[in-house]
């Protein structure tokens, strides 16, 4: 793990930009933080990547306008385009959460929407989509978002406490991963050696709670601290933690490139060359 405090904050900070908390927040009632999701843009079309999980509560869809994402200290509703789930459904058609495996989602943003949370947020490009990554044991790799524990809200639905995480963690070994019978468009990670990137030691294990829908990145080169320069790319989006089994799942990014390719039209997205077939 890199061991440069000012490269690590370097880092997290701008993949905090990247990542966007997401609320529930139904009319007269308070919002409640209970995920994150990446975004990225292409052309002129802007989205936030999560886990397809997010759009649900109490046991159904979510109404798309009970959607919303924290901009400076206000909590917005979603002004959105269309939800595509990884099922490929759109909108509210999915019945039961059970219906959704692979668990990621695509929301498109209006032009309007994005102009307003511009100037506190950044998004990605095809360029940091790690599509193809190679998955190895003794690469390291990087979960950042908002975990649940870390932020709440007043009367006033005002933040007082809100803060991000990132921790370093590796794959668990195929043996492991074919116990567990993951999908090949999953992966699996070792949520008993995740270091918390800010305490250096191992992260406890409510802190990742609400971590569902934010990235899992690859950091390219782990020893570019002099020259403080940072090659990201996302490379899944977290989806569930396994706690009985103490792994936390992440669908591979290239599940989303796929579903922006054959629902949003984006055929100039590199094709991955691993399984991603899915019943339409």
């Amino acid at each position: 793990m890199i061991e440069n405090n000012s490269y690590l904050q370097k880092v997290e900070d701008i993949l905090l930009k990247n990542t966007i908390q997401l609320y529930y927040s139904p009319a007269e009632k308070e919002p409640k933080h209970y995920g994150s999701g990446v975004l990225f843009r292409h052309l002129n079309r802007h989205f936030i990547l999560t886990a397809s999980h997010m759009l649900w509560g109490g046991g159904k869809v979510i109404s798309a306008n009970d959607l919303a994402i924290k901009e400076g200290v206000n909590i917005r509703t979603i002004n959105r385009i269309e939800i595509v789930r990884s099922n490929f459904k759109t909108n509210n058609t999915i019945q039961r959460k059970d219906d959704d495996e692979i668990d990621i989602a695509v929301i498109e943003l209006t032009q309007v929407f994005v102009k307003i949370i511009q100037p506190q947020y950044d998004f990605i490009t095809i360029a940091e989509l790690g599509i193809n990554h190679c998955f190895r044991l003794d690469k390291e790799y990087l979960i950042c978002g908002y975990p649940t524990y870390r932020t709440s809200l007043n009367d006033t639905k005002k933040e007082e406490k809100h803060a991000g995480f990132s921790g370093f963690t590796k794959i668990i070994s195929q043996a492991r991963l074919d116990k567990v019978k993951l999908r090949p468009q999953q992966i699996g990670l070792n949520r008993l050696k995740i270091i918390n990137c800010e305490t250096k030691t191992k992260a406890s294990k409510f802190e990742f709670n609400g971590i569902s829908g934010c990235g899992l990145w690859y950091l390219r080169n782990f020893d570019a601290v002099q020259n403080q320069k940072i090659e990201k790319y996302l490379v899944g989006l977290m989806v569930y933690d396994e706690k009985t089994k103490n792994i936390l799942i992440a669908t591979k990014i290239d599940m989303v490139s796929e579903l922006l390719r054959q629902i949003f039209n984006m055929y100039d997205i590199p094709k991955s060359i691993i399984n991603t077939t899915i019943d339409i």
